[in-house]
């Protein structure tokens, strides 16, 4: 959170994807629950969450083969007041 408060500045827009807890595959990396998202970027520590999308990202395996993973994909504004 600090990284993210040094670079975005008040007023800007981070945009993220992130593996969301739907994911049932057990290899992937890890997951992040919604409400984690909703507490970490809620509006005491600065910031406004503009909107959380379920989203399928798709990866290419060494395979060749494509498999799509859940994530959220999140549109999250600094305010300007932090």
């Amino acid at each position: 959170m600090k990284n993210l408060e040094y670079l975005i500045k008040p007023g800007g827009l981070y945009i993220q994807i992130v593996l969301s807890e739907k994911e049932t595959c057990e290899n992937r990396p890890r997951r992040i629950k919604k409400g984690d998202l909703n507490e970490l970027f809620s509006l005491a520590n600065g910031w406004t969450i503009e909107s959380i999308e379920d989203d399928l990202y798709e990866i290419k395996l060494p395979s060749g083969l494509e498999s799509p993973i859940s994530t959220y994909l999140s549109l999250i504004k600094r305010n300007n007041n932090s």
